[in-house]
């Protein structure tokens, strides 16, 4: 992310989102980098419904042209049945 206000902006606001998903848990690891009007979604979580949550809610910010999602969902773990 360079210095321009418009992606510190974005940048603000990709973080406001990432942090207001309501599957967002202790367990999920996510990270964001924004170059002009493009956001790189970065991490892991345990649910699938959180990538794509995480996704759409890029697309609602003004100035976010194109949204990345880089991120991995992780396999169950043996213990979670």
């Amino acid at each position: 992310m360079s210095g321009d206000p418009g992606e510190t902006r974005i940048a603000r606001a990709v973080r406001h989102e990432l942090l207001m998903l309501p599957y967002y848990g202790v367990f999920d690891d996510l990270a964001f980098n924004v170059e002009g009007d493009t956001v790189t979604l970065e991490g892991a979580v345990v649910k699938p419904v959180l990538k794509t949550d995480a996704e759409r809610a890029m697309q609602h910010i003004e100035g976010v042209e194109r949204v990345v999602n880089n991120i991995q969902v992780l396999p169950p773990s043996p213990l979670d049945d």
